[in-house]
């Protein structure tokens, strides 16, 4: 397993409260690491922002697993990883805030599940500071050139697996979830994908709506089409995925499942 990195924090530090702290974070780092979807969310958010310093011409200088440090103020932060690069100039704004939201932009373009609040509010803590007409502006073109990038024909979709194996095999020592990840959420389908769940089988999904064409991704990297039965129960669904846009894509699926009934 893999072990959280304490060299930043001092031995006179590691009192037992930091113990029970760490003791903990552990923890918690274990059962990610036993779990292929976390495990493979974490790869993904961090090759995110590989793939995008990489594009800036940045180099990568590190790859981090689990660590704790302390900050400014001395209070004690557990990072899950991180990736630090040599940074270079910066010549378009857009293309630079692409390097901090790319993680839980693409983490949720791929899995249909949003990031955790706490790894977003971490990636957008060095962009909050901007004018907020100018965040507004520059953080929708950049997610928005994001999720262009993400289409099949671009590339970006392979570039980004193959940082996130790269990130495996460093951090864990591992090289495998990346392709269970490929394949569990069928990567290689194009369209938005949206986190949905069904009461009847009690099991989270992905659905998928390429231009009006939707496909429900379950457990194994099955495709179920409105008509489709599990157990022979129909596949009404519910978002968990939340928006607007979340809920009409589940209701016109609903829509369809009812009338094939």
């Amino acid at each position: 397993m893999v072990q959280v990195d304490i060299s930043e924090i001092t031995e006179d530090e590691q009192n037992p409260v930091f113990q029970k702290e760490l003791a903990a974070f552990q923890e918690r780092f274990n059962a990610l690491e036993n779990d292929p979807r976390k495990k493979f969310r974490l790869c993904i958010h961090e090759a995110g922002h590989m793939v995008y310093f990489r594009r800036l011409g940045w180099t990568i200088k590190k790859l981090h697993g689990p660590y704790i440090y302390r900050d400014v103020d001395g209070k004690l932060r557990n990072i899950l990883g991180a990736v630090s690069p040599v940074r270079g100039k910066v010549h378009d704004l857009v293309e630079a805030v692409k390097t901090d939201i790319a993680g839980f932009v693409l983490v949720e373009a791929m899995t249909g599940e949003p990031e955790s609040k706490t790894a977003v509010s971490g990636d957008m803590s060095v962009i909050s500071t901007f004018d907020p007409d100018v965040l507004k502006e520059v953080l929708e073109a950049a997610t928005q050139g994001i999720i262009e990038e993400f289409d099949p024909d671009e590339g970006l979709r392979r570039e980004v697996t193959g940082a996130a194996r790269e990130y495996e095999n460093e951090v864990f020592g591992s090289d495998d979830n990346w392709l269970w990840g490929w394949h569990e959420f069928r990567l290689d389908l194009p369209g938005e994908r949206f986190s949905v769940y069904s009461n009847r089988h009690g099991f989270a999904w992905i659905l998928i709506d390429d231009g009006g064409q939707m496909k429900l991704i379950v457990e194994g990297g099955k495709v179920c089409s409105p008509s489709d039965k599990l157990h022979r129960e129909s596949l009404e669904l519910l978002p968990t995925t939340s928006g607007e846009r979340a809920a009409d894509v589940v209701k016109r699926w609903n829509e369809k499942v009812l009338a094939a009934v």
